[in-house]
């Protein structure tokens, strides 16, 4: 870690006079408090990564609860981004990925609740993505997983 605090040190001095915390210590311990819980690289775009694998046809069985394919896609792109936990899903990302209206999406999701495949954790607003957690009782691993898919 001694590379990485020399770099939040650099950091602190050019983006210090933007910031709340004052004072290097401060930031050095939220820098290595949030370090421990880096989930994804940031060159890791979670969301493409979910979707490529839904492009392929890694599908949850949940989705022969819905008949369109739009949706199908929508639970199995949640099933992806939900495998680790929570995770943030963006209306607008998501109506783009699915070519739909946001309002589309909105609705859809809130059906994936209603039929207990997802939680809604956190509410988005206009500059966050909603929280949701995945919650269907789908255990087994997909085709990705198991090999199937290359």
């Amino acid at each position: 870690m001694p590379e990485l605090k020399k770099i939040v040190q650099r950091w602190f001095e050019m983006e210090r006079p933007k910031m709340g915390t004052q004072n290097l210590t401060d930031s050095w311990s939220d820098f290595v408090h949030a370090w421990g819980r880096v989930k994804t690289p940031l060159s890791v775009c979670v969301i493409t990564a979910a979707w490529q694998h839904v492009q392929s046809g890694d599908m949850p069985p949940e989705v022969d609860q819905y008949d369109r394919a739009e949706v199908k896609r929508l639970v199995a792109l949640c099933w992806h981004l939900g495998r680790n936990g929570e995770f943030y899903l963006s209306m607008n990302k998501a109506a783009d990925l699915l070519n739909v209206k946001p309002m589309m999406v909105c609705r859809w999701l809130k059906m994936l609740q209603a039929d207990e495949v997802l939680v809604l954790v956190k509410p988005g607003t206009r500059h966050m993505a909603a929280h949701y957690r995945w919650t269907a009782t789908h255990k087994q691993q997909s085709q990705h997983e198991k090999g199937c898919i290359e």
